[in-house]
């Protein structure tokens, strides 16, 4: 008998047979007396939440059929396990089936909700929606139909927030304009929700920052490198690049797109990169030391200071974007009990008005046993609803 780890993590790619180890860990609880209805597994579809129920239902149903398949099994979970104990493992998965907690992650935080909705002030009849659903698009649409008819956002905002898309799609038609707003609030909302604070918005401190240029040293860098580069560089080609990086780099504004307005020569990139003096190009190295390397770096930094500021107006932008819509959404669409996942995690996170084991009471039963599938795709505010819960089976000195 191998010995049994009470915490375990399974880091494997995609069919390399996760549901078959985690199916087969319910089944070593499952032999070392555990309730069914202590074990909670949870995934992200109900597709995957059933295909791990027919997995540990089709282990078990084999290893009771005969000897040969009982020995096979136990060696796979490590302990042994008699033909007659897994055909007794199978009544009990049966005669719980009303209460085995096999099932979807959002499905789970559905089911605290619910069990907290009066404390919430949520109606009775709210429901989850599905993100991809027709009604969510349509109350998402409502949403934002109000905010840019309101103007809740300020002149600044709005500008450097269509700056954003314009970047995004690359100039494109504005026909696309709600889609992009929707995908955008799909990659960015709940890390809103995870982080709301303005502050961790802001980004990072960054030491000796690289310093923008004025328009007027910019411009006179770039005269000075198109008198000085012809007698350091003789590579047509080579120098064709450099003087246009130096002419690109000196107009670039707040502005400026960086796919549209730096070129993506070899030269530039090996630039913006922080190589240099000397670089290598077309098998021989160029030599651009003296003071035409202090200009060339000077309009690097300056490239680089734009694009931090570019950066950080963008983050601000978005802010102000994701905290108008989500002051709309609260105010109009939660009220009426329509939530989204998202919502449903960010409520399940903030809630501190019972402690893990008094909301487990109300969920009738505690799960002892957490087993959670593709747990790299859950996002900090999911966790942030787990941890609790978590953090009390760890505390527990049972092999829980």
């Amino acid at each position: 008998m191998s010995e049994f780890q009470p915490h375990l993590c399974i880091s494997a790619s995609a069919g390399s047979g996760k549901t078959f180890q985690l199916s087969h860990r319910v089944l070593r609880l499952l032999a070392m007396e555990a309730p069914p209805d202590e074990i909670g597994a949870y995934t992200f579809s109900r597709k995957a939440a059933g295909e791990i129920f027919d997995s540990i239902v089709e282990a078990l149903r084999k290893a009771a059929s005969s000897e040969e398949q009982a020995t096979r099994t136990s060696e796979v979970m490590g302990m042994p396990h008699q033909r007659e104990d897994f055909l007794r493992d199978l009544r009990r998965v049966f005669r719980s089936l009303h209460r085995l907690r096999i099932g979807t992650l959002d499905s789970r935080i559905s089911q605290m909700l619910s069990a907290v909705s009066v404390e919430l002030g949520l109606p009775p009849e709210f429901a989850l929606m599905d993100t991809q659903s027709s009604e969510y698009l349509r109350v998402q649409s409502q949403v934002l139909n109000s905010i840019f008819r309101a103007g809740q956002l300020s002149e600044d905002q709005a500008d450097t927030f269509l700056h954003l898309f314009e970047e995004a799609t690359h100039g494109k038609s504005e026909k696309s304009f709600l889609k992009l707003i929707e995908r955008f609030l799909g990659d960015h909302r709940a890390s809103f929700l995870a982080f709301p604070e303005p502050a961790a918005w802001r980004g990072p401190s960054i030491e000796n920052p690289p310093s923008v240029l004025t328009d007027e040293r910019a411009a006179k860098m770039a005269e000075s490198l198109k008198e000085r580069l012809p007698g350091q560089v003789e590579n047509a080609k080579a120098l064709t690049s450099l003087l246009s990086f130096a002419e690109k780099a000196s107009d670039f504004r707040v502005s400026s797109t960086w796919s549209r307005d730096i070129p993506g020569d070899t030269l530039s990139k090996a630039l913006l990169r922080g190589e240099g003096p000397f670089l290598a190009y077309n098998r021989k190295e160029i030599d651009l030391s003296g003071e035409s390397w202090e200009y060339l770096q000077a309009l690097v930094e300056h490239v680089r200071a734009v694009t931090v500021y570019q950066a950080q107006s963008r983050t601000q932008a978005l802010y102000g974007f994701l905290l108008a819509y989500e002051a709309t959404y609260r105010r109009s669409v939660l009220p009426g009990g329509q939530l989204s996942f998202e919502d449903a995690c960010m409520l399940m996170a903030n809630f501190d008005l019972l402690e893990p084991a008094e909301l487990a009471y109300r969920l009738d039963g505690e799960i002892s046993h957490w087993l959670l599938d593709e747990f790299q795709d859950t996002n900090r505010l999911q966790w942030r609803v787990l941890r609790p819960f978590m953090e009390e089976v760890l505390q527990d000195s049972e092999q829980r």
